[in-house]
């Protein structure tokens, strides 16, 4: 840690560090979703030391209450939950490794995996303020939610009549001049099909395409990035086929960068993939990492899906990627993910996330519901999770605008982003709450390429601390 500070001291020349250090400190413990018990009980361990009553929740949820002795309250809300996605053959443990980092310029990023800015800097940011709190700030609810890169469960199973206040800054931005001002609901889609399965003796293809750039399911969804699970099946459509096995995406909301499908077929494959991936890298110039790889096995035993055909048929059907555009910015306002697919015995298994900024989400469902069930798919699971709107947080954005104005000598951006945030849930429980999202500047969020500017942090803690005393006068 100290070479990384030694490069950063000379890269800021001077200012705050603390949120750099904390989170750095961040990166060395294990935080999947799902699995954030050994950075809860870290947080527990370093906010007692400042002297502030902190809990925890069986969701692993922790809360920090700090008494200024205000009338007004603020919640700053982080997620310690992170997408774990490395490098294809890097054999690397998320559950009990720490990430390795290393600084560019004015970047820190990670080697061969995600590097947890999204949403350690968050973390680290609430951190360095409750290490700096003054009378001059609101009372505070520092809020530590997990899970958030799943099914946010974390924070739809707070005890909100222990989290009222007046306002809320959640700390999951990924711009340093920009507030979110609403935010897209999510909806989580799991259907499945049963399958029968021949066993027979066969020569058989296994392609893989991989390296895809993938990203984020919401923010990149609009950027004509390949989704790899549908390219490979709108390859299968193009010949004869019977599908052994297939495996692609790795998680919900990211747009699957790789999928493997082992299949049986007569025609020309090496010929019709030739003719695809010529088609392919016309269709997305800037894949230019991705590759297809066809190998062939002669008189292999295998399970032949009966009737994978209509599998083929109905992959193809799925209406994936942005659904409706805002007709002013050309921004994603509806979109849907195709994310993964798998086999698990005698089930093919399909997940999606559908995001949507209007509220349309019921009429979408159903769609895919009924479209489904068509070719014998059926919904097993949905998990949803609310947007938040702009409607009432004027105040709160207002004083956001006219501290950066001040302090930079800019105008911030106002973003209605194509994501969901947690920021949906505490407004969607908490009446007459005002809420906005700031960010760090984060790059491929979500990926191996993810990097974030470390210069942000200096700048979000100037501003946090700016609002923070300009809510106290309101």
């Amino acid at each position: 840690m100290n070479n990384n500070y030694n490069k950063i001291n000379k890269i800021i020349n001077g200012d705050y560090m603390n949120s750099f250090q904390y989170f750095l400190q961040l990166t060395k413990i294990p935080r999947p979703s799902g699995k954030e018990e050994k950075i809860a009980n870290w947080l527990i361990k370093t906010i007692s030391k400042m002297g502030y009553k902190v809990v925890k929740d069986k969701y692993q949820n922790v809360i920090a209450y700090v008494d200024n002795g205000k009338d007004k309250t603020v919640i700053l809300e982080a997620h310690t939950d992170m997408v774990c996605e490395s490098k294809i053959g890097t054999k690397f443990n998320f559950d009990k490794s720490g990430i390795n980092t290393y600084i560019q310029g004015d970047y820190i990023t990670a080697i061969d995996t995600t590097l947890g800015a999204d949403d350690g800097y968050g973390v680290a940011l609430i951190l360095n303020v409750l290490e700096h709190n003054t009378s001059k700030y609101p009372n505070i609810i520092a809020v530590f939610t997990t899970q958030e890169e799943t099914s946010m469960d974390g924070a739809k199973n707070l005890d909100f009549s222990k989290i009222q206040a007046d306002y809320m800054l959640g700390l999951d931005g990924t711009e340093s001049n920009d507030i979110t001002i609403s935010c897209a609901c999510g909806i989580f889609l799991e259907l499945e099909k049963e399958i029968k399965l021949n066993q027979q003796k066969c020569n058989v293809y296994e392609l893989t395409l991989s390296n895809c750039l993938s990203g984020h399911s919401g923010e990149e969804i609009h950027k004509n990035r390949a989704n790899a699970i549908k390219e490979i099946f709108k390859f299968l459509s193009q010949i004869n086929a019977d599908i052994i096995s297939v495996n692609g995406g790795t998680k919900d909301n990211v747009i699957p960068s790789t999928c493997t499908v082992q299949f049986r077929s007569d025609d020309n494959v090496e010929t019709k993939l030739n003719d695809y991936i010529a088609q392919f890298k016309t269709t997305y110039p800037e894949e230019k990492y991705a590759q297809f790889n066809l190998c062939a096995y002669e008189n292999k035993e295998c399970n032949i899906i009966e009737n994978s055909n209509d599998i083929v048929k109905y992959i193809n059907k799925f209406d994936n990627g942005v659904l409706v555009y805002d007709k002013n910015t050309q921004l994603p306002l509806t979109s849907i993910n195709l994310a993964k697919i798998n086999i698990v015995g005698n089930k093919i298994i399909i997940n999606a996330m559908f995001r949507s900024n209007l509220d349309n989400q019921d009429e979408y469902k159903e769609a895919y519901i009924s479209k489904a069930k068509e070719y014998k798919f059926n919904l097993v699971k949905s998990n949803y999770a609310p947007l938040y709107t702009s409607l009432n947080n004027q105040q709160l954005t207002d004083i956001c605008v006219d501290t950066y104005k001040s302090l930079f000598e800019s105008t911030p951006k106002l973003s209605n982003i194509h994501a969901g945030l947690e920021g949906g849930v505490f407004a969607n429980n908490i009446p007459g709450l005002q809420c906005v999202t700031l960010g760090a500047d984060l790059n491929d969020i979500h990926t191996i390429n993810e990097r974030m500017k470390i210069s942000s942090l200096v700048k979000l803690e100037k501003w946090i601390d700016a609002i923070l005393k300009m809510l106290n006068l309101k």
